[in-house]
């Protein structure tokens, strides 16, 4: 079996233009890879059945991007060959860390590979597009300000840096943030740059339909660790912490039982090395 890194990103702001007449948002946003990851196993099978194992009870067959993504090559290319998948699953879900996106991108290049299609990037981003809007990115594999409904890129080499990760116990629906009739969907265009001063529009959506969530960056402002939500979230990405910092930040972990990780930012996917 052939195992490939499939990383999470975060968004380092998000704007939302406009809606468009299709129903579909017209965003500006600056994505950057980070260092936690999935890995995701192949294994060409002699028949054409497809078994998935992957020891996680919240990927169902509604929500299953990486056997989606499969058949969406093998509709586009006529090969059925079937696949053992594994997964090992490190990214969190419903987070806004693109967990599922880079799955189904990861799914889509390496099948490329194990098929011998060799259908191009470009090629792979328009199938991704339809799995979902983040797929792309994974696919093109650099950091990049993105605008359109997050798939027209124009490559940035934002810093790299270290940053600690707080993990709600809370999973956000993208789709219920971008349905809620209070989002804010009229805003001036931002001008291009590898160093967004953070918004994210998504905000007033999320703390009302998520109040927990305002509550979390209160505290953690209040701690003065400049918090921030990728995409529509749930997770919050903070500065490093000073010594005294930690310690506070330790105890408000403790009472709310969250999560927390540090992870590095990267201006190249891990899966493009």
């Amino acid at each position: 079996m052939q195992f490939f890194k499939s990383p999470a990103k975060i968004n380092l702001f998000l704007r939302i233009v406009r809606q468009e007449p299709n129903g579909y948002h017209y965003l500006q946003t600056l994505f950057q890879f980070i260092s936690l990851q999935d890995e995701i196993g192949f294994e060409l099978r002699n028949d054409d059945t497809i078994v998935a194992d992957y020891h996680n009870e919240f990927i169902t067959e509604e929500n299953d991007l990486i056997v989606k993504a499969i058949r969406l090559l093998q509709k586009e290319s006529g090969i059925t060959t079937g696949l053992n998948i594994t997964l090992n699953k490190n990214i969190p879900m419903g987070a806004g860390l693109g967990g599922g996106s880079s799955n189904a991108a990861t799914t889509l290049m390496a099948v490329n590979e194990l098929y011998q299609l060799n259908y191009s990037s470009e090629k792979l981003q328009a199938l991704g597009r339809t799995l979902g809007a983040d797929v792309p990115i994974f696919i093109y594999g650099q950091s990049a300000w993105a605008e359109g409904i997050g798939d027209l890129f124009i490559p940035m080499q934002p810093k790299e840096k270290a940053y600690g990760l707080i993990i709600p116990n809370i999973s956000i629906s993208t789709q219920k943030i971008f349905q809620y009739p209070a989002l804010s969907r009229t805003n001036p265009i931002l001008e291009k740059t590898d160093r967004p001063d953070y918004l994210n529009d998504c905000t007033s959506a999320i703390y009302a339909l998520y109040p927990k969530m305002q509550g979390y960056m209160a505290t953690l402002t209040n701690l003065g660790l400049s918090p921030k939500i990728t995409g529509t979230g749930s997770c919050i990405y903070i500065d490093e912490p000073t010594i005294e910092q930690q310690v506070q930040l330790d105890q408000f972990l403790q009472v709310e039982n969250l999560q927390y990780r540090t992870f590095n930012t990267l201006n190249r996917s891990p899966y493009h090395g």
